[in-house]
């Protein structure tokens, strides 16, 4: 191809493509709006706002430490119960109603001492009866099944932590 030939056809080109008969529609161009800025962080309270919540019950209540450590270890445990009760093994049936109930006191246990609840009390003395006796049906199986120990251990750790509680 000869240069001449080359240079001719790019400007026919170009000259067919600047025409308004085969040129696309215009396109309308939004402007693109500046990203918003987050708003500054808030100052800390000062002593007299921090003082204003002093008192109040905070998530560190020890109640509600130690229920939510039995409820933990009731979970790990009434899964293992129901793996044993599937291979046939119904010695475990007592054991896994026991943290079955163990666990829905202990919620609401928790509830009411993240809460400060003044119901607190009459629900730790449910979950007395209830912790005391899914320890004891752990405690017959501690030596066969560590989870059971586990949880044996933390149900014996929240009596004593919410005798602490109700006296």
């Amino acid at each position: 191809m000869l240069r001449r030939n080359f240079i001719a056809g790019n400007t026919a080109l170009v000259t067919a493509c600047a025409s308004d008969d085969i040129a696309p529609p215009s396109v309308k161009v939004r402007p693109v709006e500046p990203k918003k800025r987050p708003p500054p962080a808030k100052p800390a309270p000062t002593a007299a706002e921090a003082s204003e919540h002093e008192g109040h019950p905070t998530p560190a209540h020890p109640v509600l430490e130690a229920s939510s450590a039995c409820a933990r270890a009731g979970q790990l445990c009434l899964a293992h119960c129901l793996v044993v009760l599937g291979q046939g093994d119904t010695t475990i049936a007592e054991c896994a109603q026991a943290v079955s109930d163990m666990l829905a006191v202990h919620q609401a246990v928790a509830a009411l001492a993240a809460a400060g609840s003044r119901h607190l009390k009459a629900q730790l003395a449910v979950a007395d009866e209830v912790t005391e006796r899914c320890k004891a049906a752990c405690d017959t199986h501690a030596d066969k099944h560590p989870t059971c120990r586990d949880c044996a251990k933390a149900c014996g750790d929240a009596l004593l932590t919410f005798a602490r509680h109700t006296g």
